[in-house]
C-alpha cells in the first residue's frame, strides 16, 4: 500500500511540474525574447527553464521522509503522504522563484542597456554645468575690444 500511495504522489508531483512549465513557458517565450533579442537565445533559455522546472519536480516527487513503516496505513500512510506532497510543492515554488529572480536580474540588466543616454543622473548637478551659470562663450569673443 505505500508503494502505491508514494508512485501516486510522485506522477501526482512530476504531472504537477508539467503544469507549472506549461503555465510559465508561453510567458518565458515572450519575455525572453525582448531580453535575448533573437528567437534562438530565447529558446535556448525557455528549454533551460523547462528542464529547470521539470526536473526539480520530478526529483522533488521523489523525495519523502514520512514513510516510516513499510506497511504503514491510514492516518501513518496520510502523513507521509501529505509530507511528500509538502517536499513538492516546496520545490516547485522554490525552482519558480529562482527562475523569477533571475529574470528580474536580466530584466533590469536589459532596461539599464537600452534607457536614454539624454536623462541626467538624479542629484545635484556640479557647479560648471549649473542651470543658473552663464553659458560659456568662446575666449576673445565676448566683450573683446580690439
Amino acid at each position: 500500500m505505500v508503494v502505491a500511495v508514494f508512485a501516486g504522489v510522485a506522477v501526482a508531483g512530476l504531472l504537477a511540474s508539467f503544469g507549472v512549465e506549461r503555465l510559465l513557458h508561453a510567458h518565458l517565450q515572450r519575455v525572453l525574447t525582448d531580453i535575448c533579442e533573437t528567437d534562438a537565445r530565447s529558446g535556448f533559455f525557455v528549454a533551460v527553464s523547462a528542464l529547470t522546472i521539470v526536473l526539480s519536480g520530478a526529483l522533488a516527487s521523489t523525495a519523502t521522509t514520512g514513510y516510516a513503516d513499510p506497511n504503514a496505513v491510514g492516518f501513518d500512510l496520510l502523513n507521509g503522504a501529505l509530507t511528500q506532497t509538502r517536499i513538492v510543492m516546496v520545490g516547485l515554488l522554490g525552482v519558480v522563484l529562482v527562475v523569477a529572480f533571475l529574470l528580474i536580474g536580466a530584466i533590469r540588466r536589459f532596461e539599464d542597456r537600452h534607457r536614454p543616454f539624454s536623462v541626467p543622473p538624479p542629484g545635484p548637478m556640479p557647479p560648471q554645468h549649473s542651470q543658473y551659470s552663464p553659458a560659456p562663450t568662446a575666449p576673445g569673443h565676448a566683450g573683446s575690444t580690439q
